[in-house]
């Protein structure tokens, strides 16, 4: 681990967004958005804990070796700890969802020195066994035809072209759905369709890309045309291209660049915030918004996980679901879902005793994708679910979203793949 001038110029870029972002946050978001809660309540008690905490881990971030481990640490430092400084000395005033994300992000840095087990084993390569790439579409292909079996009679080819969307997408939810749709939407959309794709698309496979289109739009239309079916596809896309995954960050950095710097443009001469309302408040300061009145309302009232998959052992208090029951009870809105991420999962369970074990599990998962050597055109995927950390439940995230499925496949089918592409 070196002092690199890489890792400073990370930093230094790292600085500037945070700039940025404050200043969107203070003259576009407060004044178009303070009706939701956003408010500019700044004082100097709030602000030097927060530059100091800011520093001390642009200093970490400094730190760190080359690699996926890299690029996911820093991901999530501008992710989810800079908005959370920023809302806590602009806004809330409330530090300890800041401080959930500085132990999650000091337990990920310090997994960077530990080699996790089991990478060792056999796999069954997808890029250089053209048998395996086929076994894997063939499974792609077997888990889509039951939502065309079940949904086809439901489908409305209009929203294809975005018509009839909300009409459609209540008719869907009055559908039963079963565990099996519940769990294998995400296993398709966001770990092997985008793989395959990817895949199809370095290998040149005219027919696997046409197979993995229509069953994405396939899905589209059997799931009430919800629009986050494309994000998998999309994300895969962006992240293809590049050669090491500090090129990846980098891209990443520079599309929040365009979106903040812009927006606050965009503002100042138009007075609109088509640039600053979805891609900035909602990816960075409304998950700051939700989390003040988890880490608020169950401090020293924890649910011991009755919220959760664990319920089967006994009640829960929240039969409509914790999300559904802080959106409407806590934050008083009515039939608002108010999704968290999984550190103040952890502190709405078992305190900050779960944020450490949930530090602790998400980091070593983590490290172990890093740890296989995996080819960086496979970024794509992994963002995803650096992204979907930011806004899931624990077991929602490890088994509803996928992401244990995208660590057990990765380990199968994508390890030391890294030396089919380029460079770590």
């Amino acid at each position: 681990m070196k002092l690199s001038r890489s890792n400073i110029n990370i930093a230094i870029t790292e600085l500037i967004l945070f700039l940025l972002l404050l200043i969107s946050y203070i003259v576009v978001i407060v004044p178009l958005y303070g009706y939701m809660g956003f408010e500019r309540d700044f004082s100097i008690g709030k602000f030097i804990p927060g530059v100091f905490l800011l520093l001390v881990f642009l200093m970490l971030g400094v730190f760190m070796a080359q690699g996926l481990f890299h690029s996911i640490w820093h991901t999530l430092f501008l992710l989810c700890f800079i908005p959370n400084n920023i809302y806590y000395f602009s806004s809330s005033g409330n530090i300890f969802p800041l401080l959930g994300y500085a132990i999650f992000l000091l337990t990920l840095w310090l997994f960077q020195f530990i080699k996790t087990p089991l990478i060792g084993y056999p796999f069954l390569p997808v890029l250089s066994n053209t048998r395996n790439l086929w076994i894997l579409l063939l499974l792609s292909v077997a888990l889509t035809i039951p939502y065309i079996i079940y949904f086809y009679p439901y489908m409305d080819f209009s929203n294809l072209m975005f018509k009839n969307i909300y009409e459609i997408r209540l008719k869907f939810r009055e559908l039963n759905y079963s565990p099996f749709f519940g769990y294998s939407v995400a296993i398709l959309a966001r770990v092997l369709l985008p793989m395959l794709l990817i895949i199809a698309i370095y290998k040149r496979k005219l027919l696997i890309i046409v197979i993995v289109c229509i069953s994405i739009l396939l899905l589209f239309l059997a799931s009430g045309a919800v629009k986050s079916i494309f994000i998998g596809i999309f994300c895969a896309i962006i992240f293809y291209y590049g050669t090491n995954f500090r090129f990846k960050l980098k891209l990443f950095f520079m599309i929040i660049f365009f979106f903040v710097f812009f927006g606050i443009f965009e503002y100042f001469l138009f007075g609109t915030s088509y640039l600053t309302n979805l891609p900035v408040r909602r990816l960075f300061f409304i998950p700051p918004y939700l989390e003040d009145f988890y880490y608020s309302y169950f401090n020293e009232n924890y649910t011991l996980y009755s919220h959760s998959f664990l319920k089967i052992f006994g009640g829960s208090n929240f039969p409509e679901g914790i999300t559904r029951f802080v959106g409407e009870h806590v934050i008083g809105k009515g039939n608002m879902n108010a999704n968290v991420g999984i550190i103040p999962d952890g502190f709405l369970s078992l305190g900050w005793t779960g944020v450490v074990f949930h530090s602790v599990i998400i980091s070593f998962l983590f490290k172990f994708l890093s740890d296989l050597k995996m080819n960086p055109m496979f970024f794509g995927v992994i963002f995803i679910y650096i992204y979907y950390l930011n806004t899931s439940l624990f077991g929602t995230y490890l088994f509803t979203h996928g992401f244990l499925f995208l660590v057990i496949l990765s380990f199968f089918c994508l390890k030391d793949t890294v030396y089919n592409y380029g460079q770590k």
